[in-house]
């Protein structure tokens, strides 16, 4: 069996001050949120995530992919945000790591290029906190 391993992480990059965002809406029951998103606000979260595989019984050697975006939300009205995922890159990656798949990989083994992704922006709906519907920009303005 060949264990896969994966992750993704999200970091705000928001010079305004975003950082108690999550637990504002985490805190948040109704699902209303004026007081997690600032209405024109445009927010940034920098997205990175990883697969990797092994046969880590025989060898610490792993292969997999690397992707790094930027996502950016802006809320609509208090059921629905605008997203979209601008500058994805993507890294084909074969690395020994002793210390297994959450180890920082080393720059050398790392060579991101441009993946071709839409950046198309999409809407969220969400009811009570829990998103709803995803629908693609095209398909809003019909």
């Amino acid at each position: 069996m060949i264990p896969v391993a994966g992750s993704v992480i999200a970091n705000s990059n928001n010079s305004n001050d975003n950082r108690n965002n999550n637990n504002r809406l985490n805190n948040n029951d109704n699902g209303n949120n004026n007081r997690a998103w600032k209405q024109g606000q445009v927010y940034e979260y920098e997205i990175k995530g990883r697969t990797l595989a092994a046969l880590h019984d025989v060898a610490d050697q792993y292969t997999g992919t690397l992707i790094r975006a930027t996502l950016k939300v802006q809320p609509r009205n208090q059921n629905s945000v605008l997203a979209w995922v601008t500058n994805a890159k993507h890294s084909d990656v074969h690395a020994n790591l002793t210390n297994g798949w959450k180890q920082e990989i080393p720059d050398k083994h790392i060579n991101y290029q441009n993946w071709q992704l839409s950046e198309k922006p999409f809407l969220i709906e969400y009811k009570n906190g829990v998103v709803s519907n995803f629908i693609p920009k095209s398909i809003q303005d019909s």
